[in-house]
């Protein structure tokens, strides 16, 4: 299985200390996990929490040209695929599934994790990642979704409402983008989940939407 790092935004939820130039994900403003008095980038938090998760060496990092620089300065010989120009999440999950079957051989059958660069979250996060592959195996289904338990009713996230409890697995009986808070309290009582942008796919089945 391979994984995906999602690092193409502009990061301007925090400007002006984040621009185009600088985006929020390579700002030294978070704690390591290991070593929480130091301080370091989101990019750098996550990097380290792959390579103890022994993941790191099959993930890739997806940006922007302008973002390749700092990546470099920041990663030690990442694995990036550069966007041409900013798109949209499936622009960058179709150039992902072609970097990795075009230069790290990947198979069609092969699974991705496609995540975002920027949670902030302790190491078990990765270990439930790395879950999916046999999750998909299991449901034969064409997306594998990672929910995460809400401790409040939200309204900045999307919601995942589960359907039936499956061996190693849930199915999905729908979604809920963004509700209003009352909206939100009942999905909570329902047993919804936030969802965290974490998704699994086969390689060769988005390569093949490409085509059609």
């Amino acid at each position: 299985m391979y994984y995906v790092l999602l690092s193409g935004g502009s990061g301007k939820r925090l400007w002006p200390l984040s621009n185009d130039a600088r985006p929020k994900q390579y700002l030294k403003l978070v704690n390591r996990e290991i070593n929480s008095m130091e301080h370091c980038s989101m990019l750098q938090r996550v990097w380290e929490q792959l390579e103890s998760a022994g993941i790191d060496n099959d993930t890739i990092i997806t940006a922007g040209t302008e973002q390749a620089e700092l990546i470099n300065s920041q990663v030690k010989n990442p694995k990036i695929a550069v966007e041409p120009m900013r798109r949209d999440t499936f622009g960058a999950v179709l150039l992902s599934c072609a970097y990795l079957h075009s230069k790290l051989n990947a198979g069609l059958d092969d699974y991705a994790v496609i995540m975002p660069v920027d949670p902030y979250t302790e190491g078990t996060y990765f270990e439930t990642i790395k879950t999916l592959e046999a999750a998909m195996k299991a449901s034969g289904a064409e997306v594998g979704l990672m929910g995460v338990v809400p401790t409040y009713p939200s309204v900045k996230y999307g919601y995942i409402l589960p359907g039936d409890k499956k061996e190693g697995y849930r199915e999905v009986n729908g979604f809920s983008e963004k509700p209003d808070e009352k909206k939100a309290e009942q999905l909570l009582k329902q047993g919804a989940l936030w969802n965290c942008g974490v998704f699994c796919v086969q390689i060769g089945e988005i390569l093949k939407r490409a085509e059609s």
